[in-house]
């Protein structure tokens, strides 16, 4: 099984880099983050508080598209 830190590459940097693509797949200055804020560490957390965990915002193109607080961009 891979760890949770390799599954987590697998689907950002990784992925990414399979692509041929330096301009996704990482955070940085500059970056435009596509993301999701949760409401648990999903490297952490334990694995039965994964598929339960609360999304709080979504993040697409560095701008927020969904909060819980309503759309902001």
């Amino acid at each position: 099984a891979a760890s949770r830190g390799a599954a987590l590459r697998g689907t950002t940097s990784a992925a990414a880099e399979l692509l041929g693509r330096n301009d996704i797949g990482h955070l940085g200055i500059g970056a435009k983050a596509d993301l999701v804020l949760v409401g648990v560490d999903p490297v952490t957390a334990p694995v039965d508080d994964l598929a339960t965990a609360s999304v709080s915002q979504t993040w697409v193109g560095g701008e927020v598209a969904w909060s819980q607080e309503g759309v902001r961009s």
